[in-house]
């Protein structure tokens, strides 16, 4: 399930993929997209259900800035475990 913030080519928010399901796949090399790290974003792909609906999506969160509070002070800090 693609992004779709323009990483992907093809799997841009609202790009139509066609009246055919699509199924692809896409590798890429760690060193080749170690600039995009700092971004954090993270996506789960989910199954819904209300009442007698089942629907398919993408479940997104992630974070960017200083949480002092949390200890996150910069862009190398980790969560704190203890």
């Amino acid at each position: 399930m693609g992004t779709g913030y323009g990483i992907e080519e093809d799997w841009r928010h609202g790009m139509y993929q066609g009246p055919d399901l699509v199924v692809q796949g896409l590798v890429n090399d760690v060193s080749s997209i170690s600039g995009i790290g700092q971004y954090g974003i993270v996506d789960h792909v989910g199954r819904f259900e209300y009442n007698d609906y089942v629907g398919y999506g993408l479940y997104e969160h992630g974070f960017w800035g200083r949480f002092e509070k949390f200890g996150l002070t910069d862009r190398a800090s980790t969560f704190p475990t203890d």
